[in-house]
């Protein structure tokens, strides 16, 4: 991902390309205001292919945990980014008319993990681990009362319980679409593993989101 621009009345957000591994963030909205780089080496994983919900093709780039630096101020707060670990995730495609996906993602320095159901099926879920990109087989997902998430795939190479700390609610009716967004932030326990037969890794209060999304474009 090179670069890319977003700008309306009072916000602005800007990414750019900072050396081979690099990018600058710029954020402008409101009371909050974000100047950050994040860099790393390590695997990126590439997706492309064709839809399973009435659309046509759909492409995703995604990279593992990148060392973060920089400052945040929102709500008169200001905050030191240093130390941080951030990943970015590019996605573009031709979608069908109703599309519903969860997605799920945490990054740490060493672990990190992306997980989708709907419309691409499983062709985006992987693991990062030490370095090593490993593909993952479909997530299944039970949503608890409480509103935890039970996540594992079906090739037993992940197991986890996410734990929201904050929720996103975001209802769009917009007479020809429409969008339903649920998105938490949280934590997740559990664990991963590299092969079916071998040594689970332990994950342990890892910070990452889980979405819920329902559109109608």
């Amino acid at each position: 991902m090179e670069g890319a621009r977003f700008a309306l009345p009072g916000r602005r957000i800007v990414i750019d390309a900072d050396g081979a591994h690099g990018h600058r963030l710029q954020v402008r909205a409101g009371g909050m205001r974000i100047d950050a780089r994040y860099a790393g080496e390590g695997p990126r994983l590439l997706a492309v292919g064709p839809t399973l919900d009435g659309g046509a093709v759909h492409s995703t780039q995604k990279s593992p945990g990148l060392a973060l630096e920089g400052r945040l101020e929102a709500g008169g707060r200001h905050y030191r980014l240093d130390g941080g670990t951030a990943s970015y995730d590019y996605s573009n495609g031709l979608l069908g008319r109703q599309t519903h996906w969860r997605w799920i993602s945490a990054h740490g320095p060493r672990l990190g993990f992306n997980l989708q159901t709907g419309y691409f099926g499983d062709a985006e879920n992987a693991l990062w681990l030490d370095g090593e990109l490993i593909p993952l087989g479909a997530v299944r997902i039970a949503v608890e009362a409480s509103g935890a998430w039970q996540l594992d795939t079906e090739d037993g190479l992940l197991a986890l319980r996410f734990v929201p700390e904050g929720m996103r609610h975001d209802d769009k009716h917009l007479v020809v679409a429409s969008s339903r967004l649920r998105r938490g932030i949280g934590r997740f326990d559990g664990w991963v593993r590299v092969r079916a037969d071998g040594p689970r890794h332990p994950v342990s209060d890892l910070c990452g989101l889980a979405e819920d999304h329902r559109a109608v474009w």
